[in-house]
C-alpha cells in the first residue's frame, strides 16, 4: 500500500474514532475539517468527475448515485464552503442543556427521563450527546434531533413545484404552498396552549395546474407518537376524505414522491424501526449560490422573515448542450464532502408501501441528504437527493429547510423534481418565517376547503 492510501486511511480512522460521541454541531475548526474530508477521500474542489472517472467516487456516494455517474447520467463537480455549515452555536449550546433529560418511551415517542411522562414542550434537539456505536436507540435519536432542528423557525410557509421530468425532458408539474405550525422549538423558547396535544401542524395546498387547484392536504403529528391525522379536501366533489396512515407511502398527486419524502423524511420517526449503520464521508450537492454564504433572510414589516432571492434553478432537459445529463440532473449545485450518518429504517405496519429504506444524515447539519428505497420484494426501487438551505435570520441559522429535492425511479427511469427556493421560469419561491398569519386557525377542516380561492 502506497503512503499517500496509508495516510488517508489513517485520516478516516481519527474521523471516525472522533465521532464515536456525538456532540454539538458548532465546529470552530470548519475549515480543516473540511479540508481532511477531502483529503479522505481523494479529491479537492474544483474536480469533475464523470463517466470517465467515477471510480473517484465510488466510496463518496451512495451506490446507486455512483451508477449514475458510471452511466454517464450525473457528472459531479466539487466545491467547498466559505463558512461553517452548521447550526449557530447559541443554539448548539441550549441543547446541550438537555444532556440527560430526556429518553425513549415504550412506542419509541419521546418522554422525559425523571418521569416517563411525555413532555408537552421540548426546546432543542433532545438528545444533545450520543455514543453512537454503543447506544441500540441511536438511529431513533438521531432522527429525533433532525427533526426537531427542521422546525425551529416555529412556523413556515414555502411555495414550491414538483416537475414530472421523464427521458424525453420536461412532461407536466404542479405548483403548490406548504404551511408548518409546530409547537416546540419555538423561536421565543416558550411553550403554546396545545389542548390537542400536537408536535405540528402540516397543510399542503395545491395552486396549479387548474384540474388539482385547491386540493389540500392536512396532518397533525401528534406528541405521543401515534399514526397521523391525514386528510385531504377534494375540490371535485368538495368534500374531505380521511385517509390512511399507510396512504403517507403512496404516490403525492401522481409523483415519484410520497408524502413521507418530503425533506427525505416527513412521517412520524416512532413510525419506523430506525438502525445505526456507519459514518462516511459523502459528497452531498449544494446549491452554488450558497456555498459562499448562508441564505440571509430578511424581517419584514410584519415581523416575518423573508429567504433571501436565492439563483436559478437549472435541470438537465434545459441545457441541451450537456449531452452526458440526464433530463434530471440539477445543473446548478457543486458537490461538497461531509461526514454523514447512515441509517436504516423500516415501517412497523406492514402494508406501508415501502421496504428497507436508508438515510443519509449531516453529522453537523443534522439535515437528510439521501435516502435509498427498496421495494417490498427488496428490490432497489428509487432514489431522493435532498439540498438543504442554510438560513439565517435573527440571529438564528439552521441548515434543514430545503432548496430541491428530487427522486429518482431507477426501475422506470423518470423523475420528480422539487424546486423550493430560487427561480425557475416565471416562478421566485421563498420561505417566509413567523408569518402572524400562520397560525393554528388556518389548520382545521372547515377551513381547508377554502384555502385554494
Amino acid at each position: 500500500m502506497s503512503k499517500k492510501k496509508i495516510f488517508q486511511c489513517f485520516l478516516v480512522l481519527l474521523i471516525i474514532v472522533g465521532s464515536i460521541i456525538e456532540t454539538i454541531a458548532y465546529d470552530p475548526n470548519w475549515e480543516e475539517h473540511q479540508r481532511q474530508n477531502y483529503i479522505a477521500i481523494g479529491l479537492k474542489s474544483g474536480d469533475v468527475v464523470n463517466a470517465e472517472n467515477w471510480q473517484k467516487v465510488n466510496n463518496c456516494l451512495p451506490p446507486s448515485v455512483v451508477e449514475w455517474v458510471k452511466k454517464g447520467e450525473f457528472e459531479i463537480e466539487l466545491g467547498e464552503f466559505k463558512y461553517d455549515y452548521s447550526n449557530d452555536e447559541a443554539y448548539d449550546q441550549r441543547c446541550l442543556k438537555n444532556e440527560g433529560k430526556y429518553a425513549i418511551g415504550d412506542r419509541d415517542q419521546i418522554v422525559e427521563k425523571a418521569t416517563g411522562k411525555i413532555p408537552t414542550y421540548v426546546d432543542a434537539r433532545p438528545f444533545p450527546v450520543l455514543d453512537i456505536l454503543n447506544d441500540p436507540q441511536a438511529g431513533l435519536k438521531l432522527i429525533h434531533n433532525s427533526m426537531i432542528d427542521r422546525f425551529r423557525p416555529g412556523c413556515s410557509e414555502t411555495g414550491y413545484d414538483i416537475q414530472w421530468i421523464s427521458d424525453r425532458g420536461f412532461d407536466r408539474y404542479l405548483q403548490a404552498e406548504n404551511l408548518i405550525y409546530y409547537f416546540w422549538v419555538r423561536p421565543d423558547g416558550k411553550a403554546l396552549p396545545n389542548p390537542q396535544k400536537v408536535k405540528r401542524l402540516e397543510l399542503v395546498v395545491i395552486k396549479e395546474p387548474f384540474d388539482l387547484s385547491g386540493a389540500a392536504i392536512l396532518n397533525h403529528y401528534w406528541l405521543d407518537g401515534s399514526p397521523e391525522r391525514f386528510v385531504q379536501y377534494i375540490p371535485a366533489i368538495r368534500r374531505i376524505k380521511k385517509m390512511n396512515s399507510t396512504d403517507r407511502s403512496s404516490p403525492f398527486f401522481g409523483t415519484d414522491f410520497s408524502s413521507d419524502d418530503g425533506a427525505g423524511f416527513n412521517g412520524q420517526p416512532e413510525s419506523m424501526e430506525w438502525k445505526f449503520i456507519e459514518e462516511k464521508i459523502i459528497l452531498a450537492p449544494h446549491a452554488k449560490w450558497n456555498l459562499a454564504q448562508p441564505d440571509i433572510f430578511t424581517k419584514e414589516p410584519n415581523g416575518s422573515w423573508k429567504s433571501g432571492p436565492g439563483g436559478k434553478l437549472e435541470w438537465g432537459y434545459e441545457n441541451p448542450e450537456k449531452k452526458y445529463n440526464v433530463a434530471w440532473q440539477p445543473l446548478f449545485v457543486k458537490w461538497v464532502p461531509r461526514k454523514m450518518y447512515v441509517l436504516s429504517m423500516s415501517a412497523k405496519d406492514p402494508y406501508y408501501a415501502y421496504g428497507d429504506q436508508l438515510i443519509y444524515i449531516d453529522a453537523e447539519a443534522n439535515n437528510i441528504v439521501y435516502k435509498i428505497i427498496w421495494d417490498k420484494s427488496g428490490q432497489y426501487w428509487k432514489t431522493l437527493v435532498v439540498n438543504c438551505d442554510p438560513a439565517q435570520w435573527g440571529g438564528n441559522r439552521s441548515m434543514t429547510l430545503q432548496v430541491f429535492y428530487i427522486a429518482v425511479d431507477d426501475k422506470t427511469h423518470h423523475a420528480s423534481a422539487c424546486d423550493a427556493r430560487g427561480k425557475r421560469g416565471k416562478y421566485h419561491y421563498y420561505t417566509i418565517f413567523g408569518d402572524p398569519a400562520n397560525n393554528t386557525r388556518i389548520y382545521k377542516d372547515e377551513y381547508i376547503a377554502t384555502m385554494g380561492r
